[in-house]
Parts: C-alpha cells; sequence; structure tokens
C-alpha cells in the first residue's frame, strides 16, 4: 500500500513539475518525484513488478 501510495505521489509531483515555470522549482520537484518513484518502487511487491515485466 504505501508503494502504491509513493508512486502515485512521485507521478503527482512530476506532473506538478512540468506546469511550474521557475526552473529551480522545477528541477527542486523532478528530483523530488524522481526520489518518490524510485522510493516507491523499492517497496512495490513481487506482484507489480511480474506486471510490469509482462506488461512492456
Amino acid at each position: 500500500m504505501s508503494s502504491l501510495l509513493l508512486l502515485l505521489i512521485g507521478f503527482g509531483i512530476f506532473f506538478l513539475a512540468w506546469k511550474t515555470q521557475d526552473e529551480i522549482n522545477r528541477i527542486t520537484a523532478m528530483f523530488s518525484g524522481t526520489i518518490s518513484l524510485i522510493w516507491g518502487l523499492a517497496l512495490a511487491p513481487l506482484s507489480l513488478y511480474l506486471l510490469r515485466l509482462f506488461h512492456f
């Protein structure tokens, strides 16, 4: 459950980063989104990895 929450937060931060006009805020948001996505993928269960592996 926490992995899904972190993945959603990461994608939300990326969406907000694209909407931001200021360069420093965009870079900071992209960095934060990347950390959230990596953390979410690290906590993800095996079924999510297998779904991603066989889906693409």
